[in-house]
């Protein structure tokens, strides 16, 4: 504290410690029965020392803490319905979103219920070091499809790929995948997860080259609109995409 008087002294009376709560940022897959036995990945942040895994008020038997960003284990049961799936560390509670939901679910009466089938029509649209892809929902072979995972392959540099998004809710046709490499060559494929499980991956999309595009999070006038987080989008990203390739064509 500091008086005109002077500042006080350092002592271990006057330390505050800032602790580090967990985040789950990802769940796969994305449902399961209700009768539990799921195993779950959880991906996040601030995962050593986790003491507990919650599946909305129900509390995980055993789980593994692979790393301070990853934790395994098998669901418990528990009725129809979404939850949130929270981790308890000595620091605190990791906070509910739309990140951390697992749906459980029930196969219909006297309807035997499999994996959903490959996401249809899977296509990409690259964007400032990301891509929009989009599907056809599948069938969901007699249980309601609970999200979508899209996967990235990295067609000029093998050792890259894998980066993903998922996308909740059976309804949804579309996500983007970010932290690409820009000048590099991607495909993508979708899967469909249903209270079952994880049905086939769909044929890869079109072929698609995220460019760092300078002046990405300016999107001035009419030209188009910027997406939250600095992609262009419309017109605009298609002009930008092209200048950046007419330029590169005039520096070779």
């Amino acid at each position: 504290v500091t008086t005109k008087n002077g500042t006080s002294a350092v002592s271990p009376a006057d330390q505050f410690t800032y602790v580090a709560i967990p985040t789950v940022t990802g769940i796969s897959p994305l449902a399961g029965p209700m009768t539990g036995g799921t195993g779950v990945t959880i991906t996040g942040t601030y995962f050593t020392g986790a003491t507990a895994v919650w599946f909305g008020t129900t509390a995980a038997g055993v789980f593994t803490v692979n790393s301070a960003t990853q934790i395994t284990l098998n669901s418990p049961a528990e009725t129809a319905g979404t939850v949130d799936v929270t981790v308890v560390t000595p620091s605190g509670t990791s906070a509910s979103s739309g990140a951390d939901q697992f749906t459980y679910e029930v196969a219909p009466t006297g309807v035997h219920a499999t994996v959903p089938g490959a996401p249809t029509y899977v296509s990409a649209n690259a964007g400032n070091i990301s891509a929009r892809v989009s599907w056809g929902v599948p069938a969901d072979n007699g249980s309601a499809i609970a999200g979508y995972t899209v996967t990235a392959a990295d067609s000029t540099t093998s050792l890259n790929g894998g980066e993903n998004c998922v996308a909740q809710g059976g309804g949804m046709t579309s996500c983007t995948v970010a932290g690409l490499t820009s000048g590099d060559s991607y495909t993508f494929t979708v899967t469909a997860t249903n209270g079952i499980g994880t049905g086939p991956a769909s044929s890869a999309s079109n072929p698609v080259t995220p460019m760092t595009l300078p002046g990405a999070e300016e999107c001035l006038g009419d030209e188009g609109r910027c997406l939250g987080n600095g992609q262009l989008d419309g017109a605009l990203l298609e002009r930008r995409l092209g200048d950046h390739a007419l330029h590169r064509d005039r520096v070779r």
